[in-house]
């Protein structure tokens, strides 16, 4: 099964901090940027980031209901958050 609707790697380098903000799709994202890496849950609306300095990130789109099986659980308590993905990897057994 492909859980994946597709990919993007935005990089930025900016004078003066940019507010971006996106309607989003009704589907979970897995974002790994030089400073974090989160699974996010589905975003209700409008949803808006500001850029700053220089950086990247690389997203990931999921298809409708992959975000359960990468989570392992129900994506209703992640809506409109997100959890780090060192929270979602398991633990040494």
């Amino acid at each position: 099964m492909d859980l994946v609707e597709r990919h993007w790697i935005p990089v930025w380098s900016l004078a003066e901090p940019s507010t971006q903000s996106t309607l989003q799709h009704p589907v979970c994202l897995v974002v790994v940027s030089n400073t974090y890496a989160r699974f996010y849950g589905v975003t209700r609306g409008r949803s808006s980031v500001t850029l700053e300095g220089e950086g990247w990130a690389v997203g990931t789109m999921l298809r409708p209901a992959a975000g359960r099986l990468v989570l392992g659980r129900s994506v209703a308590e992640v809506t409109d958050t997100w959890v780090e993905l060192d929270d979602l990897a398991p633990g040494p057994d």
